[in-house]
């Protein structure tokens, strides 16, 4: 039985205020040592108040029968996007994680959310080089200077739980066999490289520790309010668990690499970048091949934010406009659009044109832009160079078709390439 009813009331409230400072303390303490423990407070006291705001809205909506607008919504994406992405760019791990997978929720979140969303992708607060120096020499038990030429200290990116960078690689004996094993085949030859110009990809040190806690974390916030997202976190867990091991990525990428040549899409059509397997045998350091290129949706925005300035409008209200077109009529049965051998014949006449009009310049520029100056400077006139619109038809097929290889044919699939 216990002995509290018959204390008196001061000594109650002493024995209250010793449990509760005695539970202060503890927290206190497990903030200030345990990283886990730290990350799990920051996340509570950062993102729950934003779920509880939005539930509440939408409480006030469904059983008072409040009239909660479009602006109610906007206003609260315009108050908390912000700086709930930048909290999850700074706990990064899989916080940020979650944060890209949602950044792909369209039709669900808020415009504000998805732009703010799509930083995290690659624009998340890096780690020092020196952090990145030490796990390259730690994984690969060589200095620096002896694997690279040179290696960019700025990231090309940083995501969730690690960062890229550009390298110029030294002479190293690269074995063939690795490659050959990826492959099912063997092949006991050594081939040398040099001058390569590749990707380092370094893991965070911290990354695969801080897994299993941060999940449990976002797991707990999800399970009380906001259960609609435990499946779509089961899957992001599953897949993530994998992507830690950058050893196994390096074998992913070979053989993602030898089905697509096999298939005909490589190099025609698709590239994967190669490992360099002398350097791939550690689980937090991969390096490969750097591949040049714009990510195709900052291509397709870059095209449509020019025409629609040409046209007086502006790529947001253009989107607005096409998700308000889709909650009025659906999504098109079809495709009603221009095919992919007619956007193929538009770029080539667009190019033609430049070049017709370019040589017209060029022989103005020669003669009388120099002759004739204008008041401050000779009267020369701008190279014509039209953005090609993406031939988005032949983009959609293609992907069609790679996918469709890796899935059906080869059991094997790559949503990166």
């Amino acid at each position: 039985m216990s002995l509290l009813p018959f204390l008196s009331k001061r000594v109650r409230r002493t024995v209250g205020l010793t449990s509760l400072g005695g539970t202060g303390a503890y927290v206190l303490y497990k903030y200030r040592t345990d990283e886990g423990s730290r990350r799990a407070f920051q996340a509570y006291a950062s993102f729950v108040p934003v779920i509880l705001h939005y539930r509440w809205l939408e409480a006030r909506k469904i059983y008072l029968g409040d009239n909660i607008t479009d602006d109610d919504w906007k206003a609260l994406d315009e108050k908390y996007a912000v700086p709930t992405v930048a909290k999850l760019g700074d706990l990064q791990g899989m916080y940020c994680k979650y944060g890209q997978t949602a950044a792909g929720f369209t039709n669900t979140l808020g415009e504000k959310w998805i732009h703010e969303l799509r930083k995290l992708e690659d624009k998340v607060p890096p780690r020092s080089f020196e952090c990145i120096r030490e796990t390259i020499e730690n994984e690969t038990g060589k200095k620096l200077e002896d694997i690279f030429h040179e290696i960019d200290p700025v990231p090309l990116g940083s995501a969730s739980i690690g960062q890229v960078h550009r390298a110029v690689l030294k002479q190293q004996q690269q074995s063939i066999a690795a490659a050959a094993a990826a492959a099912g085949t063997r092949n006991n030859a050594t081939s040398t490289i040099d001058g390569h110009v590749v990707a380092v990809k370094v893991q965070y040190p911290e990354a695969q520790q801080l897994f299993q806690g941060d999940m449990r974390t976002i797991r707990s916030m999800c399970e009380i309010l906001a259960p609609e997202q435990i499946v779509m976190l089961q899957a992001l867990e599953d897949q993530n668990a994998s992507e830690l091991d950058y050893n196994q990525e390096s074998c992913n990428l070979q053989t993602i690499r030898d089905n697509m040549k096999r298939h005909g899409f490589m190099p025609s059509q698709v590239v994967v970048p190669k490992p360099i397997q002398i350097l791939t045998s550690s689980t937090r350091v991969l390096v490969m091949e750097l591949v040049p290129g714009q990510k195709l949706i900052d291509g397709i925005h870059e095209y449509y934010r020019i025409w629609a300035k040409q046209h007086g409008t502006t790529l947001e209200q253009l989107e607005r406009d096409a998700i308000q077109r889709i909650e009025r009529e659906g999504i098109p049965s079809k495709y009603d659009g221009p095919s992919a051998n007619q956007l193929v014949w538009y770029q080539r006449y667009l190019r033609a044109k430049d070049s017709i009009t370019n040589c017209g310049i060029s022989l103005y520029n020669g003669t009388i832009g120099c002759i004739i100056p204008s008041s401050s400077s000779p009267s020369m006139i701008q190279y014509r160079h039209t953005i090609l619109p993406p031939n988005t038809p032949r983009i959609i097929d293609t992907l069609m078709r790679v996918h469709g290889y890796q899935l059906f044919v080869d059991g094997f699939f790559n949503a990166g390439e």
